[in-house]
């Protein structure tokens, strides 16, 4: 890894490249410039180049001092990616026939209908007027005018011949409503970064998860319009700014060593929580088919 620094001391400007362990340079960032400069930071952690202003300044020192914390939060994650459930890889197989399609089309309307709702209860519970900015806006993009995220999933249905009102009176499986409960009071817990972490959990895989549906369904099922695959592809690109906003919100929140516990707990249950919901399609519709 390498580290690039530059600070503005006066009105002089000096430039330092470093090639040292991370804890030596987190070392030397603390010794030689935090007190009384304004810090510019251009790194290859995996983070893009960023101007440090006052909010992100903490955040990104964080990410660099925290990456333990990160390491631990996507190991969770990717312990349990959608991408490995037997429903999706059938999927990317084009193993799925048209009717398990259309069930789950069905099933999965009830979790694209209330994921706003776990973006409005987080903002709720959280005080950092910045981090409720930033989910004021994932809120908005959910459900603003007439091409709403719901109304997007039920172009996907009728793409695939259900009718919309069967969707929308869809009498669900347990295992759907039990995976949209946990995720609601994950949301509407009293602490956000449970909330925050709930969602991380579901938006830092849907861009990959978008991409490989997009691909199944023009490869295996001849599905090409626009309007039917327009939820994922808005999913595909809008999720990699929500996931990245809601990381740095997170190590925004989680100073203390029971704040990460908090959040890896509540990442690890949302994640068990969106199999749960492949779990009851996967069984009811697509075992001994």
């Amino acid at each position: 890894m390498v580290i690039f620094l530059g600070w503005v001391l006066s009105s002089r400007f000096f430039a330092l490249g470093v090639a040292q362990p991370l804890a030596q340079v987190i070392k030397f960032m603390i010794n030689h410039f935090f007190e009384n400069n304004k810090i510019f930071l251009f790194t290859k952690f995996p983070f893009s180049i960023t101007l440090l202003s006052n909010y992100h300044h903490s955040i990104l020192l964080m990410q660099i001092a925290q990456p333990q914390f990160l390491e631990q939060l996507n190991g969770i994650i990717e312990q349990h990616n959608l991408l490995k459930h037997p429903f999706y890889q059938m999927w990317n197989e084009g193993k799925l026939t048209l009717a398990m399609l259309q069930e789950y089309a069905q099933e999965y309307y009830l979790q694209v209908h209330n994921f706003p709702t776990y973006v409005s209860a987080t903002h709720a519970a959280c005080d950092d007027i910045k981090i409720r900015q930033m989910l004021l806006e994932n809120l908005i993009e959910e459900e603003r005018g007439t091409a709403h995220h719901p109304e997007l999933w039920l172009r996907f249905a009728e793409g695939l011949g259900v009718d919309r009102q069967a969707v929308l009176k869809r009498q669900h499986l347990d295992k759907t409503r039990e995976s949209v409960r946990i995720l609601k009071d994950l949301a509407r817990s009293e602490e956000p970064a449970q909330g925050l972490a709930a969602l991380y959990a579901y938006e830092s895989q849907v861009p990959e998860v978008a991409t490989t549906k997009i691909a199944g369904l023009q490869q295996f099922y001849n599905i090409d319009s626009e309007n039917v695959l327009s939820f994922f592809k808005v999913h595909e690109k809008a999720d990699e700014f929500h996931s990245q906003a809601t990381r740095e919100a997170l190590l925004e929140l989680c100073q203390t060593e029971e704040q990460k516990q908090q959040a890896l707990s509540a990442a690890e249950t949302a994640a068990c929580a969106l199999n749960l919901l492949l779990d009851g399609v996967y069984e009811a519709y697509c075992q001994d088919r």
